[in-house]
């Protein structure tokens, strides 16, 4: 082990970290039925976690074709992550459709939204 124990020691924690977010997320969807899809949230912990993967078997000292394989993993979970984000932001999903939060994002006109005339002049 060429690593430093602590830096190992700090990135398992954080992989357990997401393991016990991930728990969390979960079963927070199966009681209250809102939340991340579950696929997505699985991608988005799975290319996180394995970077973080990645970064353990660099501090290991592993072979780079180790630590390739563990970054090539995360980059095929994010191409998940986005095609999933990306299907569900879609006007063809069949998911019900909310207000947006920020309307400025959602392509509504600037003079429709609130403005503070004394900063206006």
């Amino acid at each position: 082990m060429n690593g430093s124990w602590l830096g190992v020691g700090v990135i398992d924690a954080i992989i357990g970290l997401m393991v016990v977010e991930g728990l969390a997320l979960f079963v927070w969807r199966s009681i209250t039925r809102t939340g991340p899809a579950r696929a997505s949230t699985l991608a988005n912990l799975a290319s996180g976690a394995l970077l973080l993967v990645a970064m353990r078997t660099a501090l290991d000292g592993a072979a780079s074709a180790t630590i390739a394989a563990s970054l090539l993993a995360a980059f095929v979970a994010h191409l998940v992550d986005l095609s999933l984000r990306w299907r569900a932001a879609s006007p063809a999903c069949d998911a019900p459709s909310t207000a947006p939060l920020m309307p400025f994002l959602s392509g509504a006109s600037v003079s429709r939204l609130p403005r503070d005339e004394a900063s206006h002049g």
